[in-house]
């Protein structure tokens, strides 16, 4: 009779608790780099944080590669003096994923042939 009670109560209490956790954290993706194509300091990135504050209100933001152009050294101390959160984008390339890129970009008569182009050119299989 209890479980019955407790799965009761949990089943009306769990559109509430879906309802929150679906609303979220509305947040902005920024790039690396200036329309200029130079590399954004920190004081580009905290023009960003206002202006992104100032018309929405968000203080969240994701970068997709926090090793381009340097991003983590510029962006963490601006979003610490700007009160945002920063998500960083990590990219991992595994020996496979980079076998299947070359192959994609080189054609697999490269890959069948044993032989990868690039400035190591070694056997396809020390790459797997």
């Amino acid at each position: 009779m209890r479980l019955s009670t407790a799965t009761t109560l949990a089943l009306a209490a769990s559109p509430a608790l879906v309802s929150a956790a679906s609303k979220g954290k509305m947040g902005f993706a920024l790039g690396t780099k200036e329309p200029n194509g130079d590399c954004k300091t920190q004081a580009d990135y905290e023009k960003d944080f206002d202006a992104i504050k100032e018309a929405s209100g968000a203080t969240l933001v994701r970068g997709y590669a926090a090793a381009d152009c340097n991003m983590t050294k510029a962006i963490l101390p601006a979003a610490k003096k700007k009160g945002f959160e920063v998500v960083l984008g990590i990219w991992y390339a595994d020996p496979q994923h980079i076998h299947i890129e070359r192959e994609k970009r080189w054609g697999a008569g490269h890959i069948a042939n044993g032989v990868l182009p690039g400035p190591m050119s070694r056997k396809a299989s020390t790459m797997i």
